[in-house]
C-alpha cells in the first residue's frame, strides 16, 4: 500500500494516492509548499503564498539544471518568464519565494497565481471525493471539492476557504499534527515520488535527487590533498589539464560538470587554472581530452594504490569503479 505512517483517525489511503496521476509538477509542488507551512507551524495557508513557494521550488531545478518538468506542465515557462531577468541560479528557493512576494504586484507573478489557482487547489483533493466527482464535468468539481472539504467528516487534508477576498486552505488540527510528527517520513515519499515523476521526463540525467536543490557547500579537502601530495610526492611540476600553463598554486576542476554528475567523485577531477575553470563553466570538455584524463587518472589512482591505501580515496576507487586491483 503507501509508505506513509498509519493513522487509525485519518484516511491516510486518501494521502496516499494524491500522485497517482503524474501529468505535471503543480500537485507535488503544492503539496510540499503545505507540507513545509505546517511544519513551521502555520495551519491557515494563504493560497497566493503556497503558489509562490511552489514556483520557488522549481526555480533551482529548471534554472540551472534546465530539467524537464514534463510536455504538458507550464511551470518551466512560468519560472523562465518571471525570473528571467534575476540572477536566480544560484540561490536557494527560500531566497527565491522571499523575493516573490516583495513582488506580488508584478503582472506575471499576477498572472502566474492566477493560473495556479484554477484546478491544483481543488485537484489534490480529488482522492477524498471520488464518488462525489463521478460524472462531473471540470466546471462542476472545483465547486463540489470546495464545498465538500468543509464538511468535517470527509477528513480532507484541508477545508478550501476565502478569508478577507483571499483564497486560504485551512489545515485541520488531526492533519497538522500528523504532518508535523510525521515530517521526515513524508518528505521522503514525497521526495520519492516526485524524483519518479522526473525520471520519467528526464531519463538520461543523473543524480536527479541532488538537482532538486542548492547543494550545501562541499568539501574538497580530499581532492586538494591528493593533488599536493601526488606532485609533492612525484616531483612533477603542476600544470593546467586543458591549457599546460604551469600552476602557481594547485587548484582543480570537474572534468564533467558538477551540474551534470551531481556528485564529486575522487576520478573526476583535474589540475586547472582558476580562470580556465570559470571560462569552461559548466560545459562538457571536448572528447580529444579524453586520452590525456585516462593518462592523469592512472597515474593518480596508481599514487593513490602505493601511498594511501588505507584512505576512503582508495576505497572510492575501488568501489565506484569496480576494480579489481592486485596489491
Amino acid at each position: 500500500m503507501s509508505k506513509l505512517p498509519f493513522d487509525s483517525s485519518l484516511p491516510i489511503n486518501h494521502l496516499a494516492s494524491i500522485f497517482n496521476d503524474r501529468s505535471t509538477s503543480y500537485k507535488f509542488l503544492l503539496f510540499k509548499s503545505i507540507l513545509e507551512s505546517v511544519n513551521e507551524g502555520k495551519q491557515v495557508l494563504k493560497f497566493d503564498e503556497l503558489a509562490l513557494r511552489s514556483l520557488s521550488y522549481a526555480s533551482y531545478s529548471i534554472n540551472y539544471y534546465k530539467l524537464n518538468f514534463g510536455h504538458s506542465d507550464q511551470i518551466g515557462t512560468w519560472v523562465r518568464k518571471i525570473t528571467s531577468s534575476l540572477d536566480v541560479q544560484r540561490k536557494p528557493s527560500e531566497e527565491i519565494f522571499k523575493y516573490f512576494l516583495q513582488s506580488l504586484d508584478d503582472e506575471e507573478i499576477k498572472n502566474f497565481i492566477k493560473e495556479f489557482k484554477r484546478f491544483v487547489p481543488y485537484r489534490l483533493l480529488s482522492p477524498w471525493f471520488k464518488n462525489e466527482l463521478i460524472g462531473k464535468n471540470d466546471s462542476e468539481k472545483n465547486n463540489l471539492i470546495k464545498v465538500h472539504s468543509l464538511d468535517e467528516s470527509k477528513k480532507s487534508l484541508y477545508q478550501i476557504s476565502i478569508i478577507n477576498g483571499e483564497m486560504s486552505l485551512i489545515i485541520p488540527e488531526d492533519w497538522a499534527n500528523y504532518l508535523k510528527i510525521n515530517y521526515a517520513f513524508i518528505f521522503g515519499w514525497w521526495k520519492s515520488e516526485f524524483l519518479l515523476y522526473l525520471q520519467k521526463n528526464n531519463p538520461t540525467v543523473l543524480s536527479l535527487a541532488t538537482k532538486l536543490e542548492l547543494p550545501i557547500e562541499r568539501d574538497m579537502k580530499d581532492v586538494k590533498n591528493l593533488f599536493k601530495d601526488y606532485y609533492s610526492s612525484s616531483n612533477k611540476v603542476p600544470v593546467c589539464f586543458y591549457s599546460g600553463v604551469e600552476l602557481e598554486s594547485i587548484s582543480h576542476d570537474h572534468f564533467l560538470p558538477w551540474s551534470f554528475m551531481g556528485s564529486d567523485p575522487i576520478y573526476n577531477f583535474v589540475p586547472a587554472l582558476k580562470k580556465v575553470n570559470s571560462k569552461k563553466s559548466d560545459s562538457i570538455p571536448h572528447e580529444k581530452y579524453l586520452p590525456i584524463l585516462g593518462i592523469f587518472q592512472f597515474d593518480i589512482f596508481d599514487f593513490v594504490r602505493k601511498h594511501k591505501q588505507s584512505s576512503n580515496i582508495f576505497e572510492s576507487y575501488i568501489s565506484d569503479l569496480k576494480l579489481e586491483v592486485a596489491v
